[in-house]
């Protein structure tokens, strides 16, 4: 599922919204590290509101889930730039998470990258 352009700006502002009212809201500096609590409660909201790629369901608008058009590429790179300007930890953390889910969905996904059949990215040690 692509997003059409004309979407993309009420889409960024609402993930603008949540950035700034519950994540930039949960530290004092977007630098700091937030608690594990906290991410964990944040990212249950971010999956929630489609934000993040959910596990067992079908394609979004989530992060990384549409990489097909140059539009949707700058809807992925707007909401990292949304969530790093609240937190750069959560955007990092996100970002690894959406990677993964990618990596889930199948070889075929836009986001991976093979080299003979072997993954040129780093190994997500963090998630499993």
């Amino acid at each position: 599922m692509s997003i059409d352009p004309n979407d993309a700006a009420p889409l960024l502002a609402e993930v603008a919204s949540f950035a700034q009212g519950r994540i930039a809201g949960a530290v004092l500096r977007p630098e700091q590290p937030i608690a594990i609590g906290e991410l964990e409660q944040l990212t249950r909201e971010a999956l929630e509101l489609g934000m993040l790629p959910a596990p067992d369901a079908d394609a979004g608008f989530g992060l990384w889930e549409s990489c097909d058009r140059p539009s949707a590429m700058e809807f992925n790179i707007g909401i990292l730039r949304q969530m790093a300007h609240a937190n750069i930890g959560v955007a990092f953390v996100w970002q690894r998470v959406a990677q993964r889910r990618k990596r889930q969905r199948g070889p075929h996904s836009p986001l991976m990258i093979r080299r003979g059949g072997r993954s040129s990215g780093i190994q997500d040690r963090a998630f499993g």
